[in-house]
């Protein structure tokens, strides 16, 4: 069963005539947090920075932003996660031994938990306290190293924190309980069958999130746990199915709150209530972006609110009555971004925008649409040969508001052609933009290969490849011919190229070219050298393949995968782009483009209002990447808001690394990879100050200008039989796992892809 996460995003003051104290609502920001107590109306969030630093933050409900609380003791860098705990350096153990693991209240008083040894301490303005008393820890650890990295909670005398396992049956996430008496130290492990999660309950029990197996479907369960006994009683509200086989299931945040008999769980954008075991109701919306059982934190609070945790945003809303949707557009999409749904809401501001987000393909909307699936509106694709078949069979309606229209005659030819049905009309409008495009390190290539030209065809390509791994191929080479690639990712490159070359709608493909023959031989030799030498593939290091740990490398095959637009981070290098390599030379050649349409479901009565959704497309800033990549006569850079804090930020990172690298040599134990990581952000910081425009601009003139000489070669390929992302795809993939295997020779190999080329061609027919 596919993924399908429900998010909503709706503008509460327009949209619904509340009660008042519905519409009482409050979010508050805790960023890089996962642990939350509530004490003394008052929130506590344990913060870890990115370099290890550590604070505790505070807010109450009438706050905007949360405050600093205190400072912690910061968390060790670069801890040798493949040793065992016992063996790591001394001075990394006795920092790790000061961290705070975890908050929880216990008795009404914030206290904190260190994992590692077991021990308590409270917590105050003035930081952690640590004291003598502490929990039998040494379930805490297995097999030397330790095990439970979850925040835990304090509970009738007893911290209780999950032991995170993984249910390979139902592809998912399940817990464990380890429960520690406070007062004696005594720990004991609670195993428990199918549990997402556990929360408070009543005394001596605990809410547990279950999936069990109900009328041939698994589905969500409450149940209590009787701490005592450990006994599981199921309760009697209906939740919803599970999500399996690796899906993410949208719903967590479970809770109770004792003086109302009301249980609670949350979807990204729902909060839904069930009062005495009754039937569960919508009773408020939610800002977030996902949900998942066990990692979403719901908190009781006085007069009937309830707050749901996750991802470090708290939102705070009050329950008790029932929530009655109207005027709404429901779309399904894999992903959409935060900051576009806020466009949406902005665009729309009385309506109620309700996001299926999960994996979709053409082929699973066209069957909805054939069923007849009224409730969908809006659906966001990929842009491939299922999406062009949508459009000719009429599963996507036509488009007809000017706006729309005009702004997709704005667009390069290409993106024109592969958005019309077979009357000419435009079905649908592009949401996203992607590219990966390929380059030669200037200076590499000239160091091992001379004033020798740039390959141009993949022949040249891989007979410069051969010379240059008999020369320098070994088990630890001083420079690699391909950045991270492995050989069944260049042949997958090599077919696939092929086929974008040579593929027409009038006759099969035929791969018996005996230049293809001669590529595939040559590339053959090329990696037998590297392999005979003891030389595996190149490893990506560090953030970027610029990152001064990567040893040189001369050819980079499909990067990009950030801001196509700008400049990369090459820190004084030359990174010349590599057009689309041929066959043979002289070829036109064609970048491969990625885009995702949105689209209209025919039987939705809300076109004119999905057509109004659209139009939040017409601005850059709904994804500026996109509007630029798109439109041949963008050319101005867009401007950064940020600029002054993009400054001020690099400016503060030089002066900390250039003092850490400092620090860090002069203390004579600092390992070698400690040194290259400060380095290394101390030449980003140094980079981005020297070129401001790189913090000036989101699209800077630069990368724009190289982007406008790449555009024109973008095709998107939506017609062809051979890469249909689906089982002719697949077909391929397998036949070229089999060469790869030794299952087929060469020969072999292209008389099997030419006949299964022949078999799509008469079915397509």
């Amino acid at each position: 069963m596919r993924q399908r996460t429900i998010v909503l995003v709706l503008c509460l003051t327009l949209l619904l005539a509340l009660p008042c104290a519905q519409a009482e609502e409050k979010e508050i920001a805790f960023d890089l947090s996962n642990n939350l107590v509530y004490v003394h109306d008052a929130f506590y969030a344990l913060k870890s920075g990115r370099d290890g630093e550590m604070q505790v933050l505070t807010a109450r409900v009438d706050d905007s932003a949360p405050r600093l609380y205190c400072e912690l003791p910061s968390r060790p860098q670069n801890i040798p996660w493949e040793d065992v705990y016992e063996d790591y350096p001394e001075d990394i153990k006795q920092q790790l031994q000061k961290t705070v693991s975890s908050l929880f209240d216990w008795g009404g008083s914030l206290h904190a938990i260190n994992y590692y040894t077991g021990r308590i301490g409270t917590v105050d303005e003035g930081g952690v306290h640590w004291t003598e008393q502490k929990i039998n820890n040494s379930l805490y650890f297995e097999n030397g190293n330790l095990r439970i990295y979850s925040p835990g909670f304090g509970y009738e005398g007893q911290f209780i924190v999950k032991h995170m396992d993984y249910d390979d049956t139902a592809e998912m996430e399940t817990i464990h309980l380890l429960i520690s008496d406070l007062k004696s130290g005594q720990t004991r492990y609670l195993q428990l069958m199918n549990t997402a999660d556990a929360v408070p309950y009543l005394p001596g029990k605990l809410l547990l999130q279950r999936f069990v197996s109900q009328s041939g479907k698994t589905v969500w369960q409450l149940a209590e746990l009787d701490l005592s006994t450990g006994d599981v009683n199921p309760l009697p509200m209906a939740m919803p199915e599970v999500l399996l086989n690796g899906a993410t299931n949208p719903y967590g945040a479970i809770g109770y709150d004792r003086d109302l008999d009301r249980y609670y769980y949350a979807t990204p954008n729902k909060l839904l209530m069930s009062n005495q075991g009754g039937e569960f109701t919508l009773t408020a919306l939610l800002p977030f972006d996902m949900m998942m059982p066990g990692h979403g934190a719901g908190l009781v609070m006085p007069n009937s609110a309830y707050a749901v945790f996750f991802g470090g945003k708290l939102a705070i809303r009050q329950s008790g009555q029932a929530v009655e949707l109207s005027n709404s557009l429901t779309i399904r999409a894999q992903y959409i971004n935060p900051d576009t749904m806020e466009m949406f809401r902005k665009q729309l501001p009385g309506t109620a925008l309700f996001v299926e987000e999960g994996y979709i393909t053409a082929a699973d909307a066209g069957q909805m649409i054939r069923n007849g699936d009224t409730e969908t509106d809006l659906f966001v694709l990929q842009l491939d040969p299922g999406l062009r078949a949508m459009m000719e069979k009429g599963y996507a309606a036509p488009l007809d508001k000017e706006q729309l229209i005009a702004g997709i005659n704005a667009m390069y030819p290409a993106v024109k052609e592969a958005l019309k049905n077979k009357a000419g009309q435009y079905c649908g409008y592009p949401v996203s933009f992607g590219l990966h495009t390929s380059f030669y390190v200037r200076e590499h290539w000239q160091k091992y290969m001379g004033e020798e030209a740039y390959p141009t065809t993949y022949l040249q390509l891989f007979d410069a490849m051969l010379r240059f791994n008999q020369k320098v191929a070994s088990e630890d080479p001083e420079a690699y011919f391909l950045f991270d690639t492995q050989e069944d990712m260049m042949l997958h490159r090599v077919i696939y190229s092929y086929i974008r070359q040579y593929e027409t709608d009038d006759t099969a493909l035929d791969f018996g070219a005996p230049v293809l023959k001669d590529t595939l031989d040559l590339m053959k030799q090329a990696f037998e050298v590297q392999r005979a030498a003891g030389q595996g593939p190149q490893e990506f290091v560090g953030e970027t393949s610029g990152d001064i740990r990567n040893a040189p490398s001369l050819v980079h095959f499909g990067m990009g995968g950030g801001n196509f637009l700008n400049v990369p981070d090459t820190f004084g290098a030359h990174n010349d782009y590599m057009p689309p390599l041929t066959f043979m030379e002289k070829e036109p050649s064609y970048e491969a483009g990625q885009m995702r349409v949105m689209l209209i479901n025919p039987n939705s009565n809300k076109q004119e209002l999905a057509q109004q959704l659209m139009e939040t497309f017409l601005q850059p800033e709904a994804d500026y990447k996109t509007w630029y990549a798109l439109r041949p006569h963008a050319n101005e850079p867009y401007p950064n808001p940020n600029y002054a804090q993009a400054v001020q930020q690099n400016k503060e990172d030089l002066a900390a690394y250039t003092e850490a690298l400092e620090k860090a040599r002069e203390s004579g134990t600092a390992n070698a990879e400690t040194l290259r990581v400060y380095q290394y952000r101390i030449d980003l910081a140094n980079q981005a100050l020297r070129d401001q425009d790189r913090l000036r601009y989101l699209v800077q003139q630069e990368g724009l200008d190289i982007f406008r000489v790449i555009a024109p070669s973008v095709r998107y390929f939506e017609r062809s039989r051979l890469l249909d992302k689906g089982p002719a795809q697949e077909q391929l993939d397998m036949l070229m796992s089999r060469y790869l295997g030794g299952g087929l020779q060469l020969d072999g190999f292209l008389q099997a892809l030419t006949e299964t080329a022949q078999l799509l061609y008469q079915e397509g027919r």
